[in-house]
């Protein structure tokens, strides 16, 4: 709802599931223009699970965002503490982590269910130790989505991801999972389980067997393609192939997971 007749808004939202319950609280402001130039402040309290680590993230932000044409330009800052969980060991590290980001979107048809369209979206991300940060890292990533449609009735989605996180080797251990890279689930390759492909790394059970655990990568490359056909107006059948691995630097492992699925 709107807060005061500057046109100030609030948005709090609360989510759980088992994996993944968050909480967020959003402030919006805005600033030369009502609807092409706001400023976002933002607070949120998230667990979640990456692949083998358990993780709890408190952040605060704060993020402007301009509309130019068909391009969002966005500036953001962070703060985020994040303490996870990996076979008995507990970590904590804090991050003051400044960005950037760029963003576009075209689409013909409706709005919901376009024809043709692409999006990108390209972010860039940054923290030092020297402005606070506990470890020195630059994390990079980008998505792109294309849809057109070649007949009637026949529909052709393309989807894909790309990541990459640079640290120091010495730090590697200290980077946090949500700034790593995982894949897998409805959204990234769907045969696969929530966030379950990542780097992975042997330990030893108190037994003394070898027990695998899945700690994330420090690169991302994920792709789909997905026909759909409309059997009715507004239901359609789908075929795809999901594809990609989540991976550190030179072990790039493809998993590719094929299917098939109602609109």
């Amino acid at each position: 709802p709107l807060v005061n007749r500057q046109g100030h808004s609030q948005q709090f939202r609360i989510s759980y599931s088992e994996v993944n319950p968050s909480g967020e609280f959003i402030y919006s402001i805005p600033l030369s223009h009502p609807l092409d130039d706001m400023l976002r402040l933002s607070a949120r309290v998230e667990n979640d699970k990456y692949g083998s680590i358990d993780s709890r993230e408190e952040e605060l932000g704060v993020l402007r965002e301009t509309r130019r044409e068909k391009w969002v330009y966005s500036l953001s800052g962070r703060t985020l503490r994040e303490s996870w969980e990996l076979k008995d060991t507990k970590f904590e590290d804090t991050y003051l982590l400044p960005g950037f980001a760029v963003s576009s979107s075209e689409r013909g048809g409706s709005l919901v269910d376009p024809s043709s369209g692409f999006s990108q979206l390209y972010q860039f991300e940054g923290g030092s130790e020297d402005l606070g940060s506990d470890v020195d890292l630059l994390r990079t990533t980008a998505n792109f989505s294309y849809v057109f449609t070649p007949a009637p009735r026949h529909r052709v989605v393309a989807r894909s991801a790309l990541g990459a996180v640079f640290v120091a080797d010495d730090d590697r251990a200290d980077l946090a999972p949500s700034l790593r890279f995982f894949a897998g689930g409805s959204q990234s390759i769907r045969a696969y389980g929530y966030q379950s492909i990542g780097n992975e790394t042997e330990v030893l059970r108190d037994d003394g067997s070898k027990q695998t655990l899945v700690v994330g990568g420090d690169r991302l490359v994920t792709a789909t393609l997905e026909y759909q056909y409309y059997f009715r107006p507004s239901w359609r059948g789908a075929a795809f192939v999901d594809a990609g691995d989540a991976f550190d630097s030179n072990d790039f492992d493809v998993k590719v997971g094929p299917g098939i699925g109602l609109h």
